[in-house]
């Protein structure tokens, strides 16, 4: 109930805070930034695309070393595949968020930070929800920009310099790409398991 309520929220949240936060922008003369914000949003998935291109080169490679049985090996393509991938999420949310609040000109610095959720967050729902052949990676990509956008509020308020942001984002994102490598090795793992399973059933069959 209270995970359901939980997610409640913050699907309310990613509605409004976009018309919020920039109708709040626009009444304090911030437009040039709600306008910015606009093209960002827009842009963002056609440059994400372009710059995941290479990436599925080490897909293909991650799939194709684990299918050999060299398990290892996949999974490390496969780790590398999600850092680069993971960090960019991380980028783009620390970047984005450092602009708007850097850019405040008003003491009140919350639309700003109401905007740049919608700004940042925006997108990535938006490919995610494009793209159903990854569903974990996908939860994970979310989950993963929302805290660091979580993470970019609190150590600007507890007053954290601009490197240390950084630093932490890219820390999560090394998380997030551990957790979907442990998450890659054990499916195939378990995998292949399930086929030898089969394969000794089906050789005691013939006999």
């Amino acid at each position: 109930m209270f995970l359901k309520l939980v997610i409640t929220l913050i699907q309310i949240f990613n509605l409004v805070s976009g018309p919020i936060g920039g109708i709040w922008l626009i009444l304090v003369g911030e437009w040039r930034l709600v306008i910015l914000g606009i093209v960002l949003g827009i842009g963002m998935p056609l440059m994400y695309s372009i710059i995941h291109v290479p990436l599925m080169g080490l897909t293909y490679l991650s799939t194709t070393f684990a299918k050999k049985g060299k398990i290892k090996s996949g999974t490390a393509m496969y780790f590398i595949n999600m850092i680069i991938e993971y960090l960019i999420i991380g980028a783009w949310i620390s970047g984005v968020f450092l602009f708007y609040i850097n850019s405040a000109s008003i003491g009140n610095e919350i639309p700003y930070m109401i905007f740049v959720y919608s700004v940042a967050i925006g997108p990535l729902a938006f490919m995610s929800s494009k793209d159903s052949d990854r569903s974990i990676a996908n939860a994970i990509a979310i989950l993963l920009a929302q805290t660091c956008y979580i993470a970019c509020v609190i150590l600007h308020v507890v007053r954290g310099a601009d490197r240390l942001i950084i630093v932490v984002n890219a820390a999560l994102c090394v998380i997030a790409s551990v957790c979907m490598a442990y998450i890659f090795y054990s499916s195939v793992v378990e995998q292949n398991e399930y086929d030898d399973y089969f394969k000794r059933e089906n050789i005691r069959e013939d006999y």
